[in-house]
């Protein structure tokens, strides 16, 4: 019963989950006999980034990395042994990768796609969905001055469940969404 209680709960975001992708687009290959991996995004994504980040427990350090844009490879020969998270934003989707440095090598250890979050709005009313277990996920609102008008921070269970009203708001209402160093905008008119 509490399944069924669940699918109807998210039906009408499933509805409206347009910006859902796959990673079925997005390719990362470990160039063979070295340590540079080719990042390979199907659709040719123009705002293609990679960020990384080395692991220290359960925290994590963002490092600087030399990725060339023009052929999509990251070259790793000079990174230090040790764990690290790249994350790489294509066609409006992340994929963290968890990669091990050798000094003579390089695994892909695990991959996670982090799936957009929903923006539902009916009227004056707006939603977001999020399908991640995240703690801290800050919600902003701009107006179309770009004048910061709601910033909080909430959990992923509190965000899944709050409904925004915007009865006083008009024009564009551009909404930002940030965790977990990820980045999702969306725009509405009202």
């Amino acid at each position: 019963m509490k399944k069924f209680i669940l699918f109807l709960t998210l039906l009408p975001n499933l509805f409206f989950a347009n910006d859902l992708n796959s990673n079925e687009d997005f390719e990362l290959v470990v160039v063979r006999n070295t340590k540079t991996i080719l990042f390979d995004s199907y659709k040719g994504s123009a705002d293609f980034s990679i960020k990384m980040f080395q692991l220290y427990g359960n925290t994590k350090k963002n490092i600087g990395i030399q990725f060339n844009k023009k052929s999509k490879t990251l070259d790793l020969s000079e990174t230090l042994p040790g764990t690290y998270v790249i994350s790489a934003y294509s066609n409006k989707q992340y994929v963290d990768y968890l990669v091990k440095v050798y000094p003579d090598d390089i695994k892909i250890v695990d991959e996670k796609v982090i799936q957009n979050p929903v923006f539902n709005h009916l009227g004056k009313k707006m939603s977001i969905s999020l399908l991640s277990d995240e703690t801290e996920i800050l919600v902003r609102f701009e107006n179309f001055k770009n004048e910061t008008i709601f910033l909080k921070y909430f959990s992923s269970e509190e965000l899944n469940k709050k409904v925004f009203n915007l009865k006083n708001r008009y024009g564009k209402i551009k909404t930002t969404i940030e965790f977990d160093d990820k980045i999702f905008k969306s725009e509405i008119m009202l």
